[in-house]
């Protein structure tokens, strides 16, 4: 198993952060410049756990198609999803926690991605992504950054 890790902190509260990180209708919007589409089912969708959403998007010169299911969501803590994608198995959890209690607040968030290969190809292809995982993690912050700053 890989386990890819990366934490951001926020100048905002633990409330306004969580509601961002489940903004799931946002998310969605935000797929779209990315070259990704990701649209829920049902529609329209409840975001609740068991929220199924159809991915489907370009990595590099293949094209890639996922189910990402919402797993878990404690509420102002964390949320979980999960995904299959070329025979690898991921399981994300995002976590919202208070640093400290001034003004509006400042938050972290920790963004955990397991992912679990299927197979000896699934196990060839997480190789790589162990020698870059200090800049992916890296890369990660940065945009989750990005989308989760009020």
């Amino acid at each position: 198993m890989t386990t890819l890790r990366s934490t951001i902190t926020l100048d905002q509260s633990r409330e306004a952060t969580f509601a961002r990180v489940t903004d799931f209708a946002r998310w969605e919007m935000l797929a779209k410049p990315a070259g990704f589409t990701a649209k829920p089912r049902p529609q329209p969708a409840p975001y609740t756990v068991g929220q199924v959403w159809d991915v489907a998007g370009k990595y590099g010169k293949t094209t890639t198609e996922m189910v990402l299911t919402l797993d878990e969501v404690s509420e102002g803590q964390h949320i979980m999803l999960s995904t299959q994608v070329f025979a690898i198995a991921a399981t994300v959890k995002i976590a919202v926690q208070v640093e400290r209690e001034t003004g509006a607040g400042t938050t972290a968030v920790q963004i955990t991605a397991d992912l679990k290969p299927k197979g000896i190809t699934a196990r060839a292809m997480l190789a790589p992504l162990k020698l870059g995982k200090t800049k992916l993690e890296q890369k990660v912050a940065k945009v989750a950054h990005q989308l989760l700053k009020v």
